[in-house]
Order: C-alpha cells, then structure tokens, then sequence
C-alpha cells in the first residue's frame, strides 16, 4: 500500500514447524505460506500479503495444520505452533482437532455408503428405517414426510440448530434423550417445525436423527460403523468419533483456544451429538477422504460410493447445498465444502473433485476462521483455484476529522454490550467483547469494509444525543 493505504505492522514470532514436503513442490508451499490475503483488496493499492505465522499471531491462533491436495494427491502437509499456549507442545500433523461440524460431511458419507449397501431411499420416509425412535412434529404428531435426502440437505424443517456442548465432569445424556430433550440433554427436543423441503433451515438435530437412522438400519453403534465403513476404507487412520476425555493422556490432542488466545476450560467441550459435532480428526485424515471422494466422482473402481451417488451429493439446492456439503459452481470447476466451528476449534475444507484440487486447515482457537479463509485463498492464487479471488473496491479518503467523528463507544441495544471503534490511521477499528478485532476501510463517506472478512459497515444519523448510529454484522448500535 502507498502511504494512503493499508499500512501494516510485520510482527514475527517464533513458531515450531513442521512439513512433509521435500524437493520442487517445497516452492508451492512456501509461496502458499508468505502470500495469506486478506477478503478484500483495493484499487491502485497493493494488496497485502503476510505470512502464517504473522497471521496465527494476529488471530491468537497458537496451532493450524494443514493438508494441501493437488492433481489428485496429498501434496503437502504442514502443522504450525503449539497445541496450547503453555505447555509448548508442538502442534504436528497427526496432532487430533475437534472436526465440528466437519463431522456432518463424514456422517453423510457414512449414511450414503450405508444406503448404497442396504438400498435405503434417500426419498422415502426415515421412519421406515427409525426403529428405537419415531420422527414427530413440535405438536407430538407422528411426521412420515422428512427423507434422508431432506435431513441431508438441511430441508427437513427440523428444529435445533447447533448443540452447546457439556463441560468435562457434566452427566451425558444418551442419544434418544437428545432426540427428546430428556435431562441431562441441555438442547431442546429435535422435532420438525416446518414442512419438510419448504426451505432451508441449517440443523445439527437432523443429523442426530441420521446417526440413530444409521445405528437402527446397522445393528452397530454409530462410532463402530463409521470406523469400518469410512475411516479404515479411505485411511482415515486418526479419525474416531468414539473419543473419550481419558484418551487426552494418550493421544496427541489440541486445545481449543478463545478469541483472546487463551485455553478455554478443560481444552474444549464434550458433544455427545456424535454425528453433528464430535468427529477428532486431522487434516491429512481429512484430506484422505476428499481423494476418496475424487475417486467417487470419477467412477474409479472400488471407490468409496458410486458415481452417480456422488452426482447427487454434489447436486446443489437452491441454497448451493448438496447432501452433506455445500455445493458450488459448474463442470470442471464444481467443488464442494464444509466449515467447522465450536468452542475452541475452527476447521475448513474444501476439494474439487474433477480438477483433483482442494485443501483442509484445522485451528484451535475460535480467531481460527479468518485465518483460514486467508490461507485458502493464498491457496487458490498459488494452485490457480477458480474461486476465491480476492475481489477490489475504491478505497475512498476520508480525513481525520472525519474518522475522529465515527470513533466511539456504540451500544447494541438487542444485544445488551458494546462494539468499541477506534480511528487507526487511514482506517476504522471495532473490537468486540468477544476480543476479536476487526480493520474497516472507506470505501464512501459513510460505509467501511473489514479486511479481514469483507462486512460491511455504516454509519448514520439519528435522533439520540450523539446523532451516530451504525450498522455492521446485521446489528445496530447507538453512539454511546
């Protein structure tokens, strides 16, 4: 950036490495370390670049690790960091993450291997294969209308979203009494509240319902049949949905991280919801069956299911979601992916399974996300990806009386805390009671975006004392 632009602070701290690359491929890699982008760039300014670990120390992200495929292979692996902030363990490449909600992807594969082998229908109602429960609606009514294809695609209309997880040393509750909402289950009861493939409506519960679909049609526990049927097929030789806190002391295991960088309680929370959210897994796991899936969608024999299974799975709805993935873009170019987040660990892949191109990077803090979208995007200039280009806007000029007038305690009422915004040079910052922080710019008088994700923020007038309001992450706030 001119002097007008985006100026940066080069910090570099010292953070333990490791990588499985060797010889000419070590070019990429490097090139993919030293180039991270940020989610916006700016017209006749250059686009600023940093390295890993500048952004892990930006983010307060103590570990990432990563796998990188290219032309149909695992070209490189790499871990960064520490599992923690204190201990110094060096974060490796067979070091476990939490999968999140990675975990749903698995869990899609492992039903729709699972339908392949016991000619279950996808469009038929999960009722027919639910033998230990029964699918209800809100009002206790038996509901015979959501298909495997519906709870999949998240078009069920079940309720519960996202699981909250339980402290170590909490009661866990079963997986009926999570279907139910029976104590010790801190989640509402999974029942359907919108007729099924009226809209899209993102639902951990409808994966819960998935895993008892599995065990009923299976006769084996969850955890068992996705080691036999997924992991050990597609070498997933560190993944297990069967983890136990006392495993810890024997496996190699992050911790989760907050916002502010530091350990969350107990390194991280338990989910019992198995399917949804309790997948530990590592990148190259990960990466293992993204090839598996490569092979799927090229017909290759003994892949891991048939190519026209894959074509459903990577056939999108009107939300660009296939069965158990997000599904995106056409032909050649048509890649799918899945994000993870909970309390401590974020997780990303993505794979383009007829260019043999894609990428997984884990993080144990909850800054984790940003981080990765920028190692995925400096992964999509240095592989010549079709997507994830950095797009420009005009960065306008606004003086420092101006900036001075935006700067201020706001006060977001719905919510009941406050975003902090600070003048920093040429730009705008918002810290959030979380700790995150974010870098907005001018692109008019009145509207900003962040550089690290590319939100939007405004600013107006209003009738209160201090006559400025603001808009930013769908919320609203009052200068204080």
């Amino acid at each position: 950036m001119t002097q007008d632009g985006i100026k940066l602070l080069v910090i570099w701290i010292g953070i333990t490495f490791t990588s499985s690359v060797s010889g000419a491929e070590e070019n990429r890699q490097r090139l993919l370390e030293t180039q991270l982008l940020p989610a916006v760039g700016f017209t006749e300014h250059p686009t600023p670049r940093w390295s890993v670990t500048q952004r892990m120390h930006r983010y307060r992200v103590p570990g990432l690790s990563v796998a990188l495929i290219s032309n149909g292979v695992i070209e490189w692996t790499a871990a960064y960091g520490n599992s923690t902030v204190t201990d110094g363990r060096p974060i490796q490449t067979s070091t476990l993450f939490q999968s999140a909600s990675i975990s749903k992807w698995v869990t899609a594969v492992g039903v729709l291997k699972l339908a392949e082998e016991k000619n279950l229908s996808l469009d038929k109602s999960v009722n027919q294969y639910l033998k230990n429960w029964v699918l209800r609606n809100a009002d206790n009514r038996v509901n015979d209308s959501v298909t495997l294809r519906h709870l999949l695609a998240h078009q069920s209309g079940i309720s519960v979203r996202s699981f909250d997880g339980y402290e170590k040393g909490e009661s866990m509750p079963s997986a009926l009494q999570i279907l139910d909402g029976l104590s010790p289950a801190n989640s509402a009861p999974i029942r359907v509240t919108h007729e099924a493939g009226e809209q899209f409506q993102y639902s951990g519960g409808a994966y819960q319902v998935i895993q008892q679909l599995i065990e009923d049609s299976n006769g084996e526990t969850f955890a068992t049949y996705m080691q036999k049927a997924v992991f050990q097929p597609a070498k997933m030789n560190h993944s297990s949905y069967a983890f136990t806190p006392e495993e810890d002391q024997q496996r190699h295991t992050a911790c989760g991280h907050d916002f502010n960088g530091e350990s969350v309680l107990n390194c991280g929370r338990i989910y019992p919801e198995l399917a949804a959210a309790w997948l530990w897994s590592t990148p190259t796991d990960l990466a293992h069956l993204g090839l598996a899936m490569i092979d799927a969608a090229h017909g290759r024999k003994g892949a891991l299911l048939s190519a026209e299974r894959m074509r459903e799975m990577l056939t999108p709805n009107n939300h660009r979601m296939g069965l158990g993935a997000g599904a995106h873009g056409e032909g050649q170019n048509l890649h799918f992916d899945h994000s993870g987040w909970t309390h401590g660990f974020r997780s990303y892949f993505v794979v383009y399974p007829y260019l043999g191109k894609g990428i997984v990077v884990m993080a144990n803090a909850n800054g984790g996300h940003e981080l990765i979208n920028e190692v995925v995007r400096s992964a999509a200039l240095t592989y010549q990806w079709p997507d994830f280009k950095v797009p420009e806007k005009t960065l306008a000029k606004l003086s420092d009386a101006q900036l001075e007038a935006m700067a201020g305690e706001y006060l977001v009422g719905s919510y009941g805390f406050s975003l902090q915004v600070s003048r920093a040079e040429n730009y705008l910052q918002i810290d959030t009671p979380r700790g995150s922080r974010y870098s907005f710019y001018p692109i008019s008088e009145r509207q900003f975006i962040a550089l690290e994700d590319g939100s939007l923020l405004s600013f107006s007038t209003d009738d209160s004392s201090s006559g400025m309001a603001l808009n930013v992450w769908h919320m609203n706030a009052r200068k204080k």
